[in-house]
C-alpha cells in the first residue's frame, strides 16, 4: 500500500506513490491542481461531490480494479447510509475523535489540497475510496473515506472528518486513516465501530 504523506510536502513523489503510481499521475499532476481550483471556487458552492471518481476523471485516467471484485471507488460515491445503486451494502462507522495532541500535528502540517487530493487518490489501488461535500446546509465540510467489503463482504467501513474548508477536513480524515486504523482499514478499534448511522459527535 501507498504512504500518506500528509505532514510537509515532499521533495520527492516516490515516498508515496508506487513507481507505477508515479509513472501515470505524473502527466495529470496540472489536470489535478487545475480541476481543484474550479472545484474550490465553484464546486463546493454547488454542493458539488468531490470523489475519487471525480478526480480520475478529470485526470483522464480510469478507476482501478481488483481482479474478481469491485473496488471501493467506483461504489457508494454518492451515499452516506445506503450503498450505491442496487448494493444492499451496510455501512459501519468508525468514530475517531482527535486529542489535542493530534490538532497539534495537523496545525504543523503544510500539505496543499493537491499534495492531499493525490494522495487520497493513490489509495484507489487499494479499494479505498474517497469523497468530499458540504453539509450541515453549507456550515462545514465533510470528508469521508471508505473501503468496500471490509471487514466482510456486503460491508462498507468509512470514517469521515468535519472541518470548516476542503483541505482540512481531507486532511484529518487521511489523518486518521493513517494513524489509528493502519493505513487500510486494518486496526479498527472495537469500541469504535457504530453500525449503520453516524456518531453525533465526530
Amino acid at each position: 500500500m501507498s504512504n500518506l504523506y500528509l505532514y510537509n510536502m515532499p521533495d520527492d513523489y516516490s515516498w508515496f506513490l508506487t513507481r507505477n503510481q508515479l509513472a501515470i499521475y505524473s502527466r495529470c499532476f496540472a489536470s489535478l491542481e487545475k480541476y481543484l481550483k474550479w472545484y474550490l471556487a465553484h464546486g463546493v458552492r454547488f454542493g458539488e461531490i468531490l470523489s475519487t471518481s471525480s478526480c480520475f476523471r478529470e485526470m483522464g485516467l480510469y478507476m482501478p480494479r481488483k481482479k474478481g471484485a469491485q473496488n471501493g471507488t467506483n461504489v457508494n460515491n454518492d451515499g452516506n447510509n445506503r450503498g450505491g445503486q442496487g448494493s444492499n451494502a451496510q455501512w459501519q462507522w468508525i468514530n475517531i475523535r482527535l486529542s489535542d495532541e493530534d490538532f497539534d500535528v495537523l496545525g504543523g502540517s503544510d500539505a496543499t489540497l493537491v499534495n492531499l487530493a493525490l494522495s487520497a487518490v493513490s489509495l484507489a489501488d487499494d479499494g479505498i475510496g474517497f469523497k468530499i461535500e458540504p453539509t450541515d446546509e453549507g456550515k462545514s465540510i465533510r470528508a469521508t473515506l471508505y473501503r468496500s467489503d471490509f471487514p466482510s463482504r456486503g460491508v462498507i467501513s468509512g470514517v469521515s472528518s468535519y472541518a470548516d474548508n476542503v483541505r482540512d477536513a481531507l486532511l484529518a480524515a487521511l489523518y486518521k486513516l493513517d494513524v489509528y486504523l493502519g493505513g487500510d482499514f486494518s486496526t479498527i478499534p472495537q469500541e469504535a465501530i457504530r453500525d449503520g448511522s453516524r456518531p453525533r459527535f465526530r
